[in-house]
Formats: C-alpha cells, sequence, structure tokens
C-alpha cells in the first residue's frame, strides 16, 4: 500500500465523524447506515495501521502487544471483571460517572490480562507442547 499513514488517518476521520454524527442523533449507530460508516472507517483505520506496520515505519509500544495478545481473554472476560468492580464501586459508595468508567474499564482489561497470563497462555503453551 502507497500510503498507510493516510489510510488510517482517513478511516480515524471517518470513524471521528461518524461517532459525532450519532452523538448528535444525525445516524442511527444500529441502522444499515451506521453500520456501512463504522464499517468502512473500522476497515480503513486497520488496513492502513497493519499496513503502516509491515512498512516498518510505525513502530507499536510492546504494551501494545501484550494488549492484543490477551484480547481474547479481555473479550471474553470483560463484563465479569466490570461487574465486580462495579459492586465494589457502588459498596464503597462511590458516585457514578467518568472516572468510574475509567475505573471500571481499567478493572476490566486488567482483569482479562490476569487471565491471559496466567490461564490462556499457560494452557496454549501445554497444548503446543
Amino acid at each position: 500500500m502507497p500510503h498507510p499513514r493516510e489510510v488510517a488517518a482517513a478511516g480515524l476521520a471517518l470513524l471521528t465523524g461518524a461517532c459525532t454524527a450519532e452523538g448528535l442523533g444525525w445516524l442511527d449507530g444500529y441502522g444499515t447506515g451506521g453500520r456501512l460508516w463504522y464499517g468502512v472507517a473500522g476497515a480503513l483505520l486497520i488496513l492502513g495501521i497493519v499496513a503502516w506496520e509491515q512498512s516498518g515505519t510505525l513502530a507499536v509500544p510492546p504494551w501494545m502487544g501484550r494488549l492484543g495478545a490477551a484480547s481474547y481473554s479481555i473479550y471474553l472476560f470483560q463484563f465479569l471483571f466490570f461487574d465486580v468492580a462495579w459492586v465494589a464501586w457502588q459498596f464503597a459508595g462511590l458516585p457514578a460517572g467518568v472516572i468510574a468508567w475509567l475505573v471500571l474499564s481499567c478493572a476490566a482489561i486488567g482483569g482479562g490480562m490476569v487471565v491471559a497470563t496466567h490461564v490462556e497462555q499457560p494452557l496454549l503453551r501445554r497444548l503446543r507442547a
């Protein structure tokens, strides 16, 4: 691909536009139009980033590699860890809001990474051996 950064930027711009349009009520994110906008934006963004990395001009930080390696466990266990953190948050009497959402999201991602590190990856190593 000759211009992967520009393709990724176009995908990001379309994604930003779709999110803004949905937030303003101009786009139904669950409708056909929303799926088209989000789908094209996501495809361009991923295609551009992958081609950009393969060109050797984009260095992916090691933490992103670890996050990617844990993505399946994060996907599977996100709701469990989010819910446990939410119950603890409410038990502590803390208010809902943006800070709560950030803390709960970190709990979901962190919990998924712990499962990946201590369960998923050791099991995969044993199965491959």
